[in-house]
């Protein structure tokens, strides 16, 4: 069984998917330490926990092992390329007919649950990057990208970026072309002072803008070959002078309209987070005050609900057009999961928006909660 990145197409795929039952196991992972020594395990013990389910729920001995199979045969031992390079959890999702992996860029709960249909939420937080950011750290000399939440940052190792100007434009003159002055700015907070980039005079410092601007449309492409469809906020780190570039080369979304200015060439992840989370923490807090207040007006209205039954229902009926799901709705009893988990795909299927989220519905013990169409 082979693990790739979810993508938004898949989500519909899944949600349509109609053989059953539906397994879906949840791991968090490690990228680094003890921690990754124990992974394979607690895979081990999560595939206990899906046959014990299987078994309560009546079905067979002979479909108990062919549905786990795939997951089963996972490479058992921490060294092996599959767990070493680890991002933040892994989805598998397993029925008749069918096994697949996600390698999840958010944080997922270890869970199991065995239903109808597969058990989503987790996989539309990874994929909508609620609380997750990254950092795009850009200089003469290298380029990096990190991503995190609000405990800190980590440098991607895998993004395929080019690492230099140079490298990007494929120019072996372009350095002896460009004249880089650094100097630092006497009220300047960054590391590194602000930099300058001259031509030689004529028209060659509009010419190497338009080069600069060269490199970050490179730059772009495999950048949003790592970020499809993400939510989560980009901020750019780097001297004042690239960021107005970068913005108009760049098709990310959710790009920081304020950059890190400064040289990051000698700042580390744990140097940048503070800087990049100030940025990005009030984002976070304006995404949930737009959800309290959608949901309050819509309620207000009667057209929306925090009752599950009344929600079930409006999705039988393709009313639903936006459900939110609290994330740790995990934690909840499993029924309760594997009733959610089918009017997740119901609302899907009928073109509705689900929206995994931490403080809504605050008043439910549902943990969903709607706004429906009509």
């Amino acid at each position: 069984m082979n693990t790739t990145e979810i993508k938004h197409a898949d989500i519909s795929s899944l949600a349509n998917h109609s053989s059953k039952p539906c397994v879906s196991i949840y791991l968090p992972t490690h990228r680094k330490g003890r921690e990754v020594q124990q992974d394979p395990i607690r895979l081990k013990n999560l595939l206990a926990d899906a046959e014990k389910q299987l078994q309560q729920a009546g079905h067979d001995r002979e479909l108990q092992l062919r549905l786990l199979a795939p997951a089963q045969q996972l490479p058992g031992r921490p060294e092996d390329d599959f767990w070493q390079n680890s991002t933040e959890g892994l989805a598998i999702l397993l029925s008749p007919g069918s096994a697949v992996g996600y390698r999840l860029t958010a944080a997922t709960p270890e869970l199991v649950v065995v239903a109808d249909e597969y058990y989503l939420p987790p996989l539309l937080r990874s994929l909508q990057g609620d609380g997750r950011c990254y950092a795009l750290a850009v200089s003469q000399n290298r380029v990096r990208l990190f991503e995190g939440d609000k405990h800190g940052l980590s440098e991607v190792e895998h993004a395929n970026l080019p690492q230099d100007l140079v490298d990007a434009l494929n120019i072996d003159e372009y350095q002896s072309a460009l004249q880089f002055h650094s100097h630092a700015a006497a009220t300047s907070s960054s590391a590194g002072g602000d930099a300058i980039f001259h031509g030689h005079g004529g028209g060659e410092g509009e010419d190497h803008k338009k080069e600069l601007l060269q490199f970050f449309h490179r730059l772009n492409a495999p950048l949003m070959k790592y970020l499809p469809g993400q939510r989560a906020p980009l901020v750019f780190c780097g001297v004042e002078y690239l960021f107005p570039l970068f913005r108009e080369a760049c098709d990310y979304q959710r790009l920081v309209a304020e950059p890190v200015p400064g040289n990051p060439d000698d700042l580390s992840a744990d140097d940048l987070h503070p800087r990049v989370w100030q940025l990005v923490e009030p984002l976070f807090a304006a995404d949930q005050r737009a959800i309290a207040e959608r949901l309050g007006l819509a309620e207000s209205r009667d057209q929306g609900s925090r009752d599950l039954d009344a929600i079930a229902s409006a999705a039988e009926q393709g009313r639903v057009d936006t459900l939110y799901v609290r994330a740790d709705l995990a934690d909840g009893p499993g029924q309760q999961r594997q009733r959610c988990a089918g009017v997740v795909s119901q609302v899907l299927r009928t073109g509705g928006d689900v929206l995994v989220c931490d403080a809504e519905p605050d008043a439910s013990d549902s943990g969903c909660a709607a706004v429906y169409r009509f």
